[in-house]
């Protein structure tokens, strides 16, 4: 009789992603993770933007004691959310651009786009897909509140920014500590052996839960781990929560195609329907925010 070795090293496989998974649940669940923290520059100039005589001057001299982090933020200065006629050629004009309250979300931004790198070439890639997809829904939900609030809801725009932003930030955490429990199991740094299919199954099953991990960790307010929480429906009795824009915002950016992750069964038109139905948004305007906005997000991109 003979031995079907593909049969065998597929149950092998299996037996090592069960493990794996369950592994790494029992981290989750016992609050045993390692969360990722901000870059040191980006606290410090945090702290001084939200000190007493808060000053930009002195934000901007922190900021140039590290060349990546300054470059990123001159980038995004110099973006269409924020340019003008003449670019921003240093970190203090860049700083003076942006002001108080946008230098803060920009250097979460900038925080959270190192979050979604990995080692591993495969996942890498599909983290790189999923910072567009989630800068993608920080620009729309941004967007829909500004619709919906006008010139008056600008605090409330730049946290669904953050909202949106993050949603997504509990995947390439979980990616990290799959990686790390996979080679103390015996794997190998790049190795092949576990499959996608698996990663992005229990990416999918825990990644909320360890997002607003790290939302607490980095102090975001309440009301954009609120956004974070939970993105399965709508609030239909409260149309302004910040779950109804960071929801809407996430279906339209699945429904234009920037999106890394297991199809989904979703109906997207339903659910974007019935989100502008809760916003009084008319559609037609929806499609207008949707203009550029691959091209919008690329330019944010370091």
């Amino acid at each position: 009789m003979a031995f079907n070795t593909k049969t065998s090293e597929n149950a092998t496989v299996t037996t090592a992603a069960d493990e794996l998974k369950s592994l790494v649940l029992q981290r989750v669940a016992s609050d045993q993770l390692t969360l990722p923290a901000m870059p040191m520059v980006a606290v410090k100039a945090l702290q001084v933007l939200r000190s007493k005589g808060a000053s930009l001057q002195a934000a901007a001299a922190v900021l140039e004691n590290d060349p990546l982090v300054s470059a990123r933020v001159l980038r995004i200065a110099n973006s269409a959310a924020y340019a003008t006629r003449e670019s921003a050629v240093s970190v203090a004009q860049a700083v003076a651009r942006l002001g108080a309250t946008s230098l803060e979300t920009v250097l979460v931004e900038v925080s959270a786009s190192g979050v979604f790198a990995s080692r591993n070439k495969d996942i890498n890639a599909a983290c790189r897909r999923l910072w567009e997809h989630s800068l993608a829904t920080a620009v729309l939900a941004r967007d829909l509140a500004m619709l919906v609030f006008g010139q008056v809801g600008q605090e409330f725009a730049q946290a669904a920014f953050l909202a949106g932003l993050l949603h997504d930030i509990g995947k390439p955490v979980l990616a990290s500590v799959m990686l790390e429990t996979e080679k103390k199991l015996g794997g190998h740094q790049g190795a092949t052996w576990m499959p996608m299919e698996t990663w992005l199954d229990l990416v999918e099953g825990a990644h909320r839960t360890v997002g607003l991990l790290v939302a607490a960790r980095w102090d975001m307010p309440a009301l954009v781990r609120r956004g974070m929480a939970d993105l399965g429906e709508y609030e239909p009795s409260e149309p302004h929560s910040m779950r109804n824009f960071v929801r809407l915002a996430n279906t339209l950016v699945k429904r234009a195609g920037l999106y890394a992750g297991r199809p989904s069964d979703e109906r997207f038109d339903e659910t974007v329907a019935e989100g502008a139905l809760i916003l009084a948004i008319d559609t037609e305007r929806l499609d207008g925010l949707l203009a550029g906005l691959e091209d919008r997000v690329r330019q944010r991109i370091s």
